[in-house]
């Protein structure tokens, strides 16, 4: 998944796609996640299967916020909406090229549909032209 005849890249020429994997109760998928940002906030795309908690409808959207603390870099993403009132939180962690966390989604009465953990890597940059 990180071959692509045009890699997306952050303003700061960083690679801006990652590649991973999201596991619930009902089984793993791939997620792919574009994302680039600064020294606090930072905003992308997560994409995956259709269907699949917790890209239920293929891609999403998100803005997020670094923290930074004695533990490392924390991750804090705004909850994820969407348009039949269901939602999902994301967390995790950032360490050098990899970011990983949890997940926890909601149908729009507020009762917990799914939960799980989700990791991903950062592509390598793509060879200057």
């Amino acid at each position: 998944m990180c071959f692509a005849a045009r890699p997306k890249v952050c303003p700061d020429g960083a690679p801006a796609l990652w590649v991973g994997t999201a596991t619930t109760f009902a089984g793993s998928g791939s997620i792919a996640i574009t994302a680039c940002g600064d020294d606090v906030d930072f905003s992308g795309t997560l994409g995956c299967q259709p269907g699949f908690a917790p890209c239920v409808a293929g891609q999403i959207t998100f803005f997020g916020t670094f923290v930074i603390s004695v533990d490392g870099v924390t991750i804090v993403i705004n909850p994820v909406g969407f348009a039949d009132g269901s939602r999902c939180n994301f967390d995790g962690q950032l360490v050098g090229i990899t970011m990983s966390g949890t997940f926890q989604c909601f149908d729009g009465l507020g009762f917990t549909t799914t939960t799980g953990t989700w990791h991903a890597t950062r592509c390598p940059a793509p060879d200057p032209p």
